[in-house]
């Protein structure tokens, strides 16, 4: 399995909460105390929370493991602040030990008190820190839990999370049950995966991650596989410009078009705005003329040129397509060629069911499903986004986009990366042709798949925040 380089992984890496606790026991075992690192965590979220709110009265709900030690560090230093500040015990069976109880026994020894969420009252004007669970739950809340956040939310105060809003799932940020939505979300070292996958990442708030003096090396020794999306995940591989390069060395990008003309002119819109040196479009007769008519810089052919994987070439196969057997065969033989290609839209739906048919082809691929496309190619994997991704892109040998908000990059290698920055604008029908021209753009110039696809969702992504039309996205493209 290729790992992602050190040099590349350690400031954008997102840790599960098993890779977060070998984080936190290899800086243990060489010389920093346990309750050294809830202290530093403690005085970081203080830090943060009065940057965030105002002095007032504050109710600190603490669970029974470290998430809740770190909430007895952060009342204790709310008090010695002059804050009005209550600890509440939030799993009152809990059985506090090690680190926690060393924080809960400072936090009683120097005159708090530990009470119950009865006997406190909360209003809109109060703050509340959720420091119950933090990333690692793994089981659904009970009802005595859910009861609490029905408080809390009746209550309309505010919400501070410690290191996640309990209730959301680390590993994969979805809902145990139940979850406690927070306005701001303090964490520690590195982001979880749960900080940005839906419907985890709606809960989060402002996010913000504090420095708590885990050297960054630990990372070498845990190896993590998943990433936010990033500059510094794929800049190192960008093609260099060449000012002797000529047109099909700067990339040769061929769109097959289906019956709908529109979506391969945003396909090549897309492609021509992320510097394509040649974008020509394959279409039959009932829409060649229209698309002749279009832009003059996109060439339009009746059939497929000659398709060579020792040149910058790459297809976009899918978009504007319906999925018909006669679809279906055409992409299975072009996927035996061996030029990179984007298959999208029309081109997935065709295989429905037949995902295990791509695994044998003869170069770069990516995929580029929404959730409706994905459950038609892959109706036999569930589970989370992150694993599910990770699932198809292993069984095709492909690189696998699963689009949405919180899109992401998944290679056959294990390898996968999170994306987090793409407004609500890119919800709009024609954005996807757009991203898969830029994509096909960047395979073609030779960038490996999983940086291609990586590069252009993010590129997309950002474009995407100064324009709301299709068209206007790629023209976008260049600025960025």
């Amino acid at each position: 399995m290729n790992d992602i380089a050190p040099l590349h992984h350690r400031a954008h890496a997102l840790l599960t909460p098993e890779e977060m606790g070998k984080a936190d026991q290899a800086t243990i075992d060489s010389g920093t105390p346990g309750y050294q690192l809830m202290l530093r965590a403690g005085e970081g979220i203080v830090t943060i929370l009065r940057r965030h709110f105002l002095k007032r009265s504050t109710v600190v709900l603490c669970g029974p493991g470290n998430n809740g030690g770190d909430g007895y560090v952060v009342a204790r230093l709310l008090r010695e602040l002059g804050w009005p500040v209550w600890a509440v015990a939030a799993v009152p069976d809990g059985k506090l030990r090690g680190d926690a109880l060393v924080a809960a026994s400072k936090w009683l020894n120097g005159g708090g008190k530990v009470i119950g969420i009865d006997d406190v009252t909360l209003g809109p004007d109060d703050l509340v820190v959720d420091a119950v669970f933090g990333a690692g739950l793994a089981r659904e809340v009970d009802a005595a839990i859910k009861a609490m956040f029905d408080r809390v939310r009746r209550s309309g105060a505010a919400v501070l999370a410690v290191d996640l809003p309990s209730g959301v799932n680390g590993a994969t940020g979805e809902i145990m049950g139940d979850a406690l939505a927070a306005d701001v979300t303090v964490t520690f070292f590195r982001g979880k995966p749960g900080h940005l996958l839906e419907p985890g990442r709606s809960l989060c708030g402002v996010t913000e991650v504090v420095d708590i003096g885990i050297p960054a090396p630990v990372l070498d020794g845990i190896r993590p596989q998943t990433v936010e999306n990033g500059p510094g995940v794929w800049r190192h591989l960008l093609p260099a410009a060449d000012p002797s390069a000529h047109k099909y060395q700067r990339g040769h990008v061929i769109m097959i078009a289906g019956t709908m003309p529109g979506a391969a002119r945003l396909v090549c819109a897309g492609a021509r705005h992320a510097g394509a040196g040649y974008v020509a479009v394959v279409a039959d007769s009932t829409c060649r003329l229209a698309l002749m008519q279009a832009e003059p810089g996109m060439v339009v052919a009746g059939e497929v040129p000659d398709l060579d994987p020792d040149k910058a070439q790459a297809l976009v196969i899918g978009p504007g397509a319906h999925p018909t057997p006669v679809v279906a065969t055409e992409v299975l033989n072009l996927t035996k060629s061996g030029v990179p290609m984007v298959l999208d839209a029309g081109a997935l739906t065709a295989l429905a069911g037949r995902a295990s048919d791509l695994a044998n082809h003869g170069g770069a691929i990516v995929l580029t499903p929404h959730e409706g496309e994905f459950a038609s190619l892959f109706p036999d994997i569930a589970g989370d986004k992150l694993s599910r991704a990770r699932q198809a892109a292993a069984a095709t040998n492909t690189v696998v986009v699963l689009k949405g908000r919180d899109t992401v990059i998944a290679a056959p290698d294990g390898r996968a990366a999170v994306n987090s920055n793409a407004p609500e604008t890119l919800a709009v029908a024609g954005s996807g042709d757009v991203l898969a021209g830029l994509l096909a753009t960047l395979l073609a110039t030779g960038m490996p798949p999983f940086e291609a696809a990586c590069c252009a969702v993010y590129r997309h992504g950002l474009a995407g925040h100064q324009a709301r039309l299709p068209e206007e996205i790629a023209a976008a493209i260049p600025a960025i």
